[in-house]
């Protein structure tokens, strides 16, 4: 729910650190639609079809950062004493685990 949520940069941010990455820049999303996805996309097309056409659907979270109503959820959950934790209290460890399988490719040691 919103009170344990993420933002998208602060969850880009827990994997950039984990995996030592570069810090991160971002991009006007108009000039990235008007100036490179024409380019990038077809290329994508090319050598990822499958992300090309599926990956799309996860454009408008990652636009917008939603915040969904969990209102019904969190009062069924909270009958059986269960209380979801914040994102960031687990989020390394689904990173850790995706990075040890190889991202699922491998199975874990």
């Amino acid at each position: 729910g919103p009170h344990g949520q993420c933002t998208i940069a602060e969850i880009a941010d827990m994997v950039r650190r984990m995996l030592n990455g570069p810090k991160l820049r971002y991009l006007d999303l108009n000039i990235y639609n008007q100036w490179i996805r024409p380019w990038v996309h077809p290329l994508m097309v090319l050598a990822r079809p499958d992300v090309a056409k599926k990956g799309g659907v996860y454009l408008p979270y990652l636009q917008s950062n939603p915040t969904f109503d969990t209102t019904e959820a969190q009062a069924i959950l909270s009958k059986a004493g269960i209380e979801p934790p914040p994102v960031k209290t687990y989020f390394e460890r689904i990173v850790k685990f995706a990075v040890e399988t190889d991202f699922g490719r491998s199975s874990k040691s």
